[in-house]
């Protein structure tokens, strides 16, 4: 007799009812069925698996696709990999197009021992602001034509998706429709970040980091996302992924769940930009990477708000309104300051010093108060362009 099947951490909910216009008797049930589940899982995970279909001409055969351009992507040499490095420009650090090396970026103290390719909106051919502008490829010498056209696709698809599932979340708050699209994400698929990541495992990092960063080794550090929704394209078969999941009668104890792939779905987490909208009644999960025992591929699709969004701010009274619930964000934490995991998982709800930033400027030091005043006035572009200089590291020279 066969092993029973694992019932998964999160959800899965299929999404389809919503990208109906006109849905008949039927489907209109099963799209309030997903508009409850969608609120469901928001409130108490944040983050969960979705069936999509083919929405966004994501079918089976693409996504198969996916991997086998990604792996052509990192399957070049080293040489093609520092020619077509992320190049930071000063006041630009969010443009990150091209190849992240290991090392290259961290959110903490931990040497995250994997290696990326950065993308985004393949239909912008000129820089509008500190997170758009045109990708940086590869020559077809070194990425075949049809790997790169099915990276674009994805990424096209993946905006399509985020947009199903955001009408989805505007009715499961309550509003309109339109409600997120139109009043905080319009345009946002401009800015938004595709990434290849290629997890490295454990024994493969001796070969590939000196000794003394072993011991400090991940694959990607404990995190929130800073964003509106990430979605998630996870190899078959390998698991890295890991969510932290607290207790509710004992929010002191938290452990690590792991996430694993299931075939036929993408992942979705909510982000601190959407938990703080929410004013803390959308979650936006705690989660890592762990080294894998094989090599793990995995696409990461991070959707943002409209540039000029700005970032809202927790209420006092809010679900979660406190000064614990904003410590726990990255969009928050100055992560260029070295944080071990025990400060990463404080649930005393006192932020310990430096783990807050005040916003002044579109480069905050960090401090140890936020300052909510200073912080709506910032457009979240410019406040994201200044996140990603924070975890930036020493990669590729």
């Amino acid at each position: 007799m066969s092993a029973p099947l694992a019932i998964p951490f999160l959800p899965i909910i299929d999404i389809t009812p919503l990208a109906d216009p006109n849905p008949s008797p039927p489907t209109a049930a099963a799209r309030r069925s997903t508009i409850e589940q969608l609120s469901a899982a928001c409130v108490y995970h944040g983050a969960f698996y979705i069936k999509s279909a083919e929405i966004g001409g994501l079918t089976r055969e693409l996504r198969s696709k996916v991997f086998e351009s990604a792996k052509r992507v990192f399957a070049v040499s080293e040489s093609v990999k520092k020619e077509y490095n992320v190049v930071r420009e000063e006041g630009k650090e969010g443009f990150t197009r091209g190849y992240i090396g290991v090392g290259g970026e961290s959110g903490s103290a931990a040497l995250e021992v994997k290696e990326a390719f950065s993308y985004g909106d393949p239909d912008t051919a000129q820089r509008l602001n500190a997170l758009s502008g045109p990708n940086v490829w590869p020559s077809s010498d070194d990425l075949p034509v049809e790997a790169r056209n099915t990276l674009e696709a994805f990424y096209r698809g993946l905006v399509e998706v985020a947009q199903t599932v955001t009408r989805g979340l505007s009715l499961a708050l309550g509003h309109s429709e339109t409600f997120l699209s139109d009043g905080y994400c319009k345009g946002g698929e401009k800015i938004s970040l595709l990434r290849l990541f290629r997890y490295f495992p454990a024994s493969a990092a001796a070969n590939l980091v000196s000794e003394e960063s072993i011991a400090n080794a991940t694959g990607s550090s404990a995190h929130t996302d800073w964003g509106f929704l990430t979605l998630i394209l996870q190899q078959d078969g390998i698991t890295g992924l890991q969510i932290a999941s607290s207790d509710p009668e004992d929010p002191a104890k938290t452990e690590w769940v792991d996430i694993p792939p299931i075939p036929g779905t993408l992942l979705v987490n909510a982000g601190d930009y959407l938990s703080l909208l929410t004013n803390g009644r959308v979650v936006s999960p705690l989660h890592r990477v762990v080294s894998p025992k094989q090599e793990r591929l995995s696409a990461v699709f991070f959707y943002y708000p409209d540039y000029d969004a700005r970032i809202p701010v927790l209420s006092g009274d809010g679900e979660g309104g406190d000064s614990g619930s904003i410590a726990r964000l990255s969009l928050f934490r100055d992560q260029s300051i070295v944080l071990d995991e025990s400060e990463r998982l404080k649930e005393d709800g006192e932020p310990a010093a430096g783990q807050l930033q005040a916003v002044s400027s579109a480069k905050p030091p960090g401090r140890s108060n936020l300052d909510a005043e200073a912080l709506s006035k910032i457009a979240f572009g410019d406040y994201i362009s200044a996140k990603w200089a924070q975890v930036a590291r020493n990669g590729y020279a």
